[in-house]
């Protein structure tokens, strides 16, 4: 096998040794640009759109409420972005005003984004599973003038306007066409989108797009703890985000389409999606919606047949349970047969050699085929993957897993591991974020958490990066923006990584989230939670600990198959409620979640040593949802919010050991 030394990053030539740091690196074949190809002078959203429809007529931005989706084409998608601005501009709303967008992904959710580019207006997007105290801070502190509603939430909008003096217009929109739009409460500052669009025209001589510095977008973070901060993004940064992916993915085989498709059911409210879809966009794919019933995702993975998907860890985690669940339960054949099969493909993927195509003809694309029939490459981002999980999904979809890393300060693009074309061998190794995409990337030593540049075998510290596609800074809060974006232009992302022999970055913890233990131990409580999650009686899980106690304890959801599976074998009546008060259970819980925990290599004090139960769960058998303000809308832990629900849980826990 030829040598992997710098394989995905090098570094920068003419660079200066600085104490404390690596040299900064750079990807070894794409370089730093922050346009899509040469020659190009691509300025804004509009632009992108306008590229697209240079390189496709066909559809574009799709829906369905049947089996069947039905689509916009390009240039129906231009026609009414350009008619909307002109509507927006004859109602009063001038350029560089903030205005909203707080709706689930849907076609107009991105033909209203579009629509603002044509005037020079700049983008707010609010997650749509946002409480009404976070929509009135988030209206507030951009000072938006108007919002382009889905009409479910209108009255969520409604009951803090007499609080929100500068929202002046809001426009109500369904989840399909531009004439969807359902009952919504009245007001006189409220107007259907169908009506609104008629206000304006289609005229490509009244478009009045904004400059190259200026703003596109303020992304609100979703945030663990505190209020959201305004993340400002330039046009420049989000031409630069979006191209240089472009040129990152076709150098590497992964070259998008006009006959790519993608599925978007990440929330457009986080850069991760956003870019994902203006990528397609600017490429002249195909994005197809949701329904927004996550009980229906299989079903529009069937139906869309996407070419590329992006999901966040959290999804694929779901998917390599889920099937080996099914594993599980099949018959010894069945199973002795696909871990032999399994283990001999892992061990071509993990020493980068060809996959045996007759296993995957035979075995492994039978599982593709009832996932992502059509996938050529899945991209995962907005958190870590494991490598066990990275490294699964690879044989059995038969497929890259390309595995992302950047932040919204960075328009989602940092580093990431390449793709390949088919047949060619994946040279990105699981569990890492690859080598940098686009600008440079290095480390600095956190020296309070021991961690350092100088390390052996792997230098390791802070990630900081610097790109094109860096954002402006965070709207309004000048002290939290010198915190972490030095003059020179580092952005220091709290992430931190250490650098391996290909040139590759790997995450091992995150300096914000790390709490230490009585004994002055470092705990990561994500990366447990990421690996014990897989075990066959947890739903979800939460690890707890602080710096006045010695062990970590535990919240967590029951998966209510798997519990149904042990209550049946244990002769026990199916009864969350009851069997999560069964010692024999709870007993069972911890002895998976201590075998799982030294399999996957965590050290002797990373054992949970107690746990209690969430047993409310929704429809979806979560426990921690977005809806009881527990997770993101990315699905990230609120830590806070958990820990302040489950309190007493802890004191009791912890009174117990002593």
């Amino acid at each position: 096998m030829e040598s992997r030394e710098n394989l995905l990053s090098i570094p920068v030539k003419g660079a200066v040794a600085v104490p404390g740091e690596t040299l900064p690196r750079m990807c070894p074949k794409v370089g730093v640009y922050d346009q899509p190809y040469e020659g190009a002078s691509l300025k804004h959203t509009y632009d992108m759109l306008r590229h697209g429809m240079q390189r496709s007529e066909r559809e574009f931005l799709g829906w369905r409420e049947g089996p069947d989706y039905t689509w916009y084409t390009y240039e129906q998608v231009h026609e009414l972005a350009v008619t909307l601005g002109t509507a927006l501009k004859s109602s009063g709303i001038k350029k560089g005003s903030i205005v909203g967008v707080f709706s689930a992904n849907c076609p107009n959710w991105m033909i209203s984004d579009i629509a603002l580019s044509t005037q020079g207006m700049i983008c707010a997007p609010l997650y749509d599973s946002l409480s009404p105290g976070a929509i009135q801070y988030v209206i507030n502190h951009a000072s938006m003038e108007a919002a382009f509603v889905q009409d479910k939430h209108v009255g969520d909008i409604l009951e803090v306007l007499d609080a929100c003096p500068s929202l002046k217009l809001i426009v109500a929109m369904g989840t399909t066409d531009v004439n969807s739009v359902r009952e919504y409460p009245k007001h006189e500052k409220v107007v259907s989108l169908s009506e609104f669009i008629t206000r304006g025209q289609f005229d490509t001589s009244k478009v009045d797009v904004s400059g190259p510095d200026d703003l596109a977008m303020i992304m609100y973070t979703s945030g663990t703890t505190g209020d959201p901060k305004g993340v400002m993004l330039s046009n420049k940064a989000f031409v630069a985000g979006v191209s240089v992916g472009l040129r990152f993915l076709g150098t590497y085989g992964g070259e998008l389409s006009p006959s790519d498709t993608m599925l978007s059911f990440l929330p457009l409210a986080h850069i991760f999606e956003q870019t994902a879809e203006k990528s397609f966009m600017m490429s002249g794919g195909r994005v197809g919606y949701w329904k927004g019933d996550v009980k229906l995702i299989l079903d529009d993975l069937m139906s869309l047949k996407p070419t590329v998907f992006f999901a966040v860890p959290r999804v694929y985690a779901r998917f390599e349970q889920k099937i080996q669940q099914g594993l599980a339960q099949s018959g010894i054949l069945k199973r002795t047969l696909f871990e032999w099969a399994y283990a001999l493909q892992l061990s071509n993927i993990q020493n980068f050699n060809a996959r045996n195509g007759l296993l995957d003809a035979l075995l492994f694309s039978k599982v593709k085929e009832k996932l992502l029939p059509n996938v050529r490459f899945c991209v995962t981002g907005a958190a870590p993957m494991s490598k066990a999980t990275q490294d699964f999904l690879k044989v059995v979809l038969v497929t890259p897993v390309c595995q992302g890393y950047g932040l919204t300060e960075t328009c989602a693009v940092t580093s990431g591991t390449p793709p390949c074309k088919p047949g060619e061998i994946d040279i990105g190794a699981s569990g890492t974020v690859g080598g940098p995409m686009n600008g440079y990337v290095k480390l600095v030593d956190v020296p309070d958490m021991e961690y350092l540049t100088t390390d052996m075998p792997y230098p390791r510290g802070e990630i900081c990066a610097k790109c094109p596609n860096m954002f402006s800074g965070y709207y309004k809060n000048e002290e939290e923006t010198r915190k972490v974006l030095t003059d020179d232009g580092w952005f220091h992302t709290g992430d931190i990584g250490q650098l391996l022999p290909d040139g590759s970055v790997q995450i091992i913890d995150r300096k914000k989230n790390l709490f230490k233990l009585s004994q002055g131990e470092y705990v990561s409580p994500e990366h447990i939670e990421g690996e014990l999650t897989k075990c066959n009686l947890v739903g979800q899980l939460w690890v707890y600990g602080n710096s006045f106690e010695r062990y970590l304890v535990g919240i967590v959801v029951p998966d209510p198959d798997q519990w149904k599976v042990w209550a049946e074998a244990h002769g026990k009546e199916f009864d969350l409620k009851k069997l999560s008060e069964d010692p024999e259970l709870k007993k069972d819980v911890l002895a998976e979640l201590s075998h799982k925990r030294k399999a996957s290599g965590f050290r002797s004090f990373e054992e949970i040593m107690d746990i209690r139960f969430e047993t409310e769960l929704n429809e979806l058998g979560q426990g921690f949802t977005v809806a009881n303000d527990l997770l993101t809308p990315t699905f990230k832990m609120k830590r806070n919010k958990l820990q302040q629900r489950f309190q007493k849980d802890i004191d009791d826990m912890y009174a117990l050991m002593r």
